[in-house]
Order: structure tokens, then sequence, then C-alpha cells
């Protein structure tokens, strides 16, 4: 169980209720027929709870899929629909009032005004038949398309200003950026294993420069006594310099102030004022793990992550906002077909378990053929 849930899941969960409010429906409508609430049930039980079983068997299916926010989506709803065919099975029989007297049988006649010969009925059940067949050809070339700039509800007119507001945005020289991404148990691991990147990352933007580890803390303050020992007249020379230049003596004070401090090496948080300001988008502390982010410009965007993920150490990771983007979808797209086998599996299995083996394929064959059309259709 989790403590925390996507929003939109929520929302797309919601829409949920209207096949779960199909449930009682069935056994309050059914009333109208059978005044008698036990006999009502028995009725209706065997049907609910086949059609229950199949739809929460196709959301549980969710749960193999790799995206994580559809785990949350197959559980949700498949704990819904087992509330519901709970509640209706166990309490509202209890709640709901018995109708007063049974209603009439409609009989639902949609034929009555189409007068066709038996010839003419083969020859409309060949043409059928003859358009399934050419749409289930059709439907052979059917995929999920992983590309999330097609997923969208844009007309022609927004598409084209929407790539309009794109090339505002993009940089002057229209490069891409990569995100390389240094990562440890620890601020120090981090900090060295980003310190690391330098040689590959020599045009890179980040806070290595900035924000030191402890370590490279010791070699650049080991540098700075040495040049200050090697220079003991320095501050002598600086206000020469100054006076000649029209300084006074004083004017470079606060830099001799520097020159006097007795510098230590010091943890991240003495960096606070750059991690929390401008590097925050860059350094990223986190309970488990902290990462240090390096944004590099580069006009081949493929070219440049494939010759970064052959370089980089271990602890190191490379991406690109395409990949951020299209990571559901090409999951969605490999489990594509799997998960549509296996829901179809899961409701003939059901169907010919309560059915039987000719009934449950009498069932199960308009959801096939109007599966066949749906993708057919679609090309």
């Amino acid at each position: 169980f989790k403590s925390s849930v996507s929003l939109i899941v929520l929302g797309i969960g919601s829409m949920i209720i209207g096949i779960a409010v199909n449930y009682p429906l069935h056994y309050v409508d059914h009333l109208k027929y059978q005044p008698d609430k036990r006999k009502a049930l028995a009725d209706q039980v065997n049907p609910l709870l086949v059609g229950n079983i199949t739809t929460v068997g196709a959301f549980l299916s969710l749960l193999l899929l790799k995206a994580e926010a559809l785990h949350d989506f197959g559980f949700i709803g498949a704990m819904m629909l087992v509330g519901t065919i709970l509640f209706v099975l166990v309490f509202l029989p209890v709640l709901v009032p018995a109708a007063s007297r049974p209603r009439n049988t409609v009989k639902l006649d949609f034929d009555r005004h189409i007068h066709l010969s038996p010839k003419a009925r083969r020859w409309v059940f060949i043409g059928f038949l003859a358009l399934t067949a050419v749409l289930f050809w059709l439907s052979r070339g059917i995929s999920f398309d992983a590309d999330m700039h097609h997923i969208n509800y844009m007309t022609p007119e927004q598409e084209r200003g929407f790539a309009i507001l794109e090339e505002m945005g993009a940089s002057a020289d229209g490069a891409s950026t990569v995100y390389v991404v240094a990562s440890g148990a620890t601020a120090e691991e981090a900090l060295q294993c980003n310190e690391a990147l330098a040689p590959l990352l020599q045009d890179a933007s980040g806070l290595g420069a900035f924000l030191p580890s402890q370590r490279e803390q010791a070699k650049r303050l080991a540098r700075w006594n040495a040049f200050l020992e090697a220079h003991p007249d320095l501050s002598d020379r600086i206000i020469d310099a100054g006076l000649k230049a029209g300084f006074t003596a004083h004017a470079f004070q606060p830099f001799f102030e520097v020159l006097d401090e007795d510098w230590a090496v010091q943890e991240v948080d003495f960096f606070a004022p750059i991690t929390g300001t401008l590097g925050t988008a860059m350094y990223l502390p986190g309970e488990e793990k902290v990462q240090l982010v390096n944004y590099l410009k580069t006009d081949d965007l493929e070219a440049a992550k494939a010759a970064l993920r052959t370089a980089l150490p271990d602890g190191v990771f490379c991406f690109s906002m395409d990949d951020v983007s299209g990571t559901l979808a090409r999951m969605l797209s490999e489990d594509f077909d799997r998960i549509g086998l296996l829901c179809s599996v899961i409701v003939f299995f059901f169907l010919c378990l309560s059915l039987g083996l000719t009934m449950g394929v009498t069932a199960f064959l308009p959801l096939a053929v109007g599966w066949i059309w749906i993708l057919g259709t679609m090309r």
C-alpha cells in the first residue's frame, strides 16, 4: 500500500463510477419484474459476479505494466469494483424497498421493421464476414504511437502556434540540452563523482566550479597557501601598484582581510547561498541520495547522448527532455499487445467457466469482432 497517489489517477479513476453504477442498477431494475428481493438476487448474482470478475481482472492486469501511474489506476479501479459488488450482493438487498407489483415484460424486437428474405440475410452475413476480414488485415499495421507530440488534442492552427512558441523558447543557436546527473549516497560522494566528469563536461553548465568537494577544497587550499608563501610581499606590492594608479593605501583592505583569513575545509552547508538560490535546479539533495545536474548544449542530441553513455562512470546517467516525455509512451507501447491478450484471456476464461464452452465462445465473439473493427477503422 502507498501513502500517496497521483491526483490525475484519482481524476481518471472517477470515471470507473460509470462502470460500478451498473451493478446496483441491474439489481434494482430487476426488482420491477421480480418483487421478491431474494429471488431477484438469485437471478442476478451469476451475471453480476461474472461481469465483475472479468472487469476486475482486466484492471488488475494493469499492475503488470511498467508505468507506475497505471499501477495505481488498476488497483484503484479493481478495489472500487470489488467494493461495489460486495455492497450490491450483501447490503443493497436489505436497504432497497421491494416493488409493489411486478411490471409487464417489454420485448425488445429491434428487427421488427427489417424484412429480409433468408437469401438476403445470407448475403448480409457474407458481407459482414468480408468486411471483418478486410478490417482484420488493416488492423495488423496498427501500433501504439510512442511520440508524445502526436498524443494531443490540438487543431492544426494550435499546432502551428505551439511550434512558434517552441522556436521562441529554444536557444539562439538551436542547440538541445542533455542533462548529465551525478549521484552519491552522501553530498561528498556526489560532489566527487561530479568532479570526475570534468574532462567530459568542459562546455557544460553546472556547480562543479562553485561547489567543490572536501577533497577538492583541500587541494585548492594547499595551492592557495603555497602561492601566499611564495609571495610574502603580495600586500605591499598591491598597495604600491594601487598608489601609482590613484588608489588610497586602504582601498584594498577588504581583500587583505581575505588574504589573512585562516581558511579551512567546509561542509556542503557552507555553500547554502549558492545551492539555495542559483543552484536549486543543479543540486538536488534527497533522503537516499544526493544528485548534481549538469546542462550540456549540443547540436546533435542523440549522438551526444550515445557518446556520453559509453564514457560515463557508475553513478552517472544522462537524458534529454525527449526521453522524459516519451518514457511512459514507450512503456505502454511495449506492453500494449501483451495486456490486450491478457485481458482477452481473462474474459474468455470466465465466460467459458460460467456459461460453458459453446456459450462462452458465442458471448466472446462480439468482443473479438468489435476489437477487430475498432483497430481496422483506425487505419
